[in-house]
C-alpha cells in the first residue's frame, strides 16, 4: 500500500483506528520539534561553555554550569514552543482533514495558524528578540511562497522578477547599513557587533560620523571626538580636530591613499570571509555527502574552495564598496557628509551579483527581516507607528497560516530543500 493510500485509509477509518494513528503522529512530531529546539538552544550554550572553560583551563564550577545549562528554563521553553508547533500542527491538520474531507489548503492554513500560537510558550525575558526575528522570518518566507505561486501562474512576467532577490537584498542592505551608521539601536546587538567586526571599522570613527550627522559636532569648531583614535595610531590630533577637514591619512590609516585603503579593506574582508564561508560550504558536504568526499576528496575540496572564494569575494566587495563610496564623497564634497555612508549603504548590495544565483535568494531572505525590524523600530521611535505588545505572535500566526496553506495546496511554490525540511518535521500531507 502506498503512503498516500495509507494516509487516506487512516483518515477515513473509524475513531478506534484513526485516533491511535493521529496521536502517534502528533507525539512524534512534538518529539522531533522539542529535540530540535533543545539541541539548537543548548548546543549554542554548550559551545560557549566549552570555549570559556578552555580559556580558563581550570573551572571548579564546570559541572554546576553544565547542569544549569542543560536544565535552563529558557532552553526548555524554546524546545516546548517548537515541539508544540510541530505536534500541534499535525494534530490540528489531520482533525480538520477528517472533518472536512478536503485537501484544498484551508486545513493547512487553519492548523498552521493554531499551531503557531505556541510561540507564546517561548516566554522568557530574553526571548522577545528571538520571537520578533522568527515572526519576521516567517512573514518573509510566506511572502516568498505566495509570490512563487503567483509567478508560476504567470502573474509576474517582467524580467525584473528574475532579479527580485538582488533588488530586495539591495533595499534591505541600504536600510541595515545606514542604520548601522546612524541608528544602531534598531539592529539586534549581536548582528550590529558582527557587522562592526567584518567592516573592521574603529567604533570611534563611527561615533564621529554619527555625531557629525546629528550636529553634536561640526566642522569649523574644535572637537576632541577623535583624539584617542589619533593618539593610539601615532597621528597628530590636530589632523582630526574638526577645525579643518579631517585628513585622508586619518580616515585611511595606515595608508594615505583612498585606493590603497580600498584594496586593503577588500583583502582583509576576503580573508575574514573565507574563515566564515569555508565552514559554511564544507559542513553540508561532511554531513550530507560524505561518500562523495571520500570517493573524490580532491575534486570535492576544490569545489568547496571555489564556492567559498566566490562567496568571500561577494562579502569583501560589499565591505570595500562602502569604504569606497565614503572616500569618493569625501573627495568631491570635502566634508564628511551623510551622503557618503548613505551612498555606500545603497550600493553595497549590488555585490550580491558576484554570488551564485542559487544563494542570492537565501541571502535576501536572511537580511530582509532585519531590515523590516529596523524600519519598524524607527517608525515607533518617530511615533509614526504605535508599539504592538505581543504583535510578533500575531504576525507569526498569520505567516505560518500562509506557509502551511502552500505546504498543503501549492507545494511547488516551496523550494525543494525547505519542502524536505518541512516534511521531516510535519510529515507528508
Amino acid at each position: 500500500m502506498k503512503d498516500v493510500d495509507k494516509i487516506e485509509y487512516y483518515v477515513n477509518s473509524d475513531l478506534q483506528i484513526y485516533l491511535p494513528w493521529a496521536i502517534n503522529r502528533s507525539v512524534r512530531g512534538f518529539a522531533r520539534g522539542f529535540s530540535l529546539g533543545y539541541l539548537v538552544k543548548s548546543g549554542v550554550g554548550l559551545v560557549k561553555l566549552l570555549i570559556s572553560t578552555l580559556r580558563k583551563r581550570k573551572d571548579s564550577h564546570f559541572k554546576d554550569r553544565l547542569a544549569s545549562l542543560l536544565l535552563d528554563t529558557e532552553t526548555l521553553q524554546f524546545a516546548c514552543f517548537l515541539g508544540a508547533s510541530c505536534g500541534g500542527f499535525i494534530a490540528s491538520y489531520w482533525a480538520l482533514r477528517r472533518i472536512r474531507k478536503k485537501r484544498d489548503g484551508w486545513n493547512g492554513l487553519i492548523a498552521g495558524g493554531i499551531a503557531a500560537s505556541a510561540l507564546a510558550l517561548d516566554a522568557s525575558p530574553k526571548a522577545h528578540g528571538r520571537r520578533v526575528a522568527l515572526a519576521l522570518y516567517a512573514a518573509v518566507r510566506a511572502a516568498e511562497f505566495i509570490c512563487n505561486g503567483l509567478a508560476q501562474r504567470g502573474w509576474f512576467k517582467s524580467s525584473l522578477y528574475k532579479h527580485a532577490d538582488t533588488i530586495l537584498f539591495q533595499v534591505a542592505c541600504t536600510e541595515i547599513m545606514y542604520s548601522w551608521f546612524y541608528h544602531p539601536h534598531t539592529l539586534p546587538p549581536s548582528y550590529n557587533q558582527w557587522i562592526t567586526i567584518m567592516a573592521d571599522m574603529d567604533t570611534r570613527l563611527i561615533k564621529a560620523l554619527y555625531k557629525l550627522h546629528i550636529g553634536e559636532v561640526t566642522y569649523g569648531t574644535k572637537s576632541d571626538v577623535l583624539v584617542t583614535y589619533c593618539l593610539d595610531r601615532g597621528i597628530d590630533p590636530k589632523e582630526a580636530d574638526l577645525v579643518h577637514f579631517v585628513t585622508r591619512y586619518v580616515m585611511c590609516y595606515p595608508y594615505d591613499s583612498y585606493i590603497l585603503n580600498f584594496v586593503h579593506r577588500w583583502i582583509k574582508g576576503f580573508i575574514r570571509s573565507m574563515f566564515l564561508y569555508g565552514p559554511v560550504h564544507l559542513i553540508p558536504l561532511l554531513i550530507f555527502r560524505p561518500k562523495l568526499l571520500i570517493s573524490q576528496p580532491l575534486i570535492s575540496l576544490l569545489r568547496v574552495l571555489r564556492t567559498s572564494a566566490q562567496s568571500a569575494s561577494f562579502l569583501a566587495t560589499f565591505i570595500a564598496v562602502i569604504w569606497g563610496a565614503i572616500s569618493v564623497v569625501r573627495q568631491i564634497l570635502k566634508t564628511d557628509h551623510t551622503l557618503g555612508p548613505f551612498t555606500g549603504s545603497a550600493l553595497c548590495g549590488l555585490s550580491l551579483l558576484l554570488e551564485k544565483k542559487s544563494r542570492r535568494r537565501e541571502l535576501a531572505m536572511y537580511v530582509l527581516p532585519r531590515a523590516i525590524h529596523s524600519w519598524w523600530q524607527q517608525a515607533v521611535q518617530y511615533k509614526i507607528m504605535k508599539p504592538l505588545p505581543g504583535g510578533e505572535i500575531l504576525i507569526f500566526c498569520f505567516a505560518a497560516a500562509a506557509i502551511m496553506w502552500s505546504y498543503e495546496a501549492d507545494q511547488s511554490a516551496i523550494r525543494p530543500s525547505l519542502f524536505n525540511l518541512m516534511q521531516r518535521y510535519f510529515g507528508a500531507i
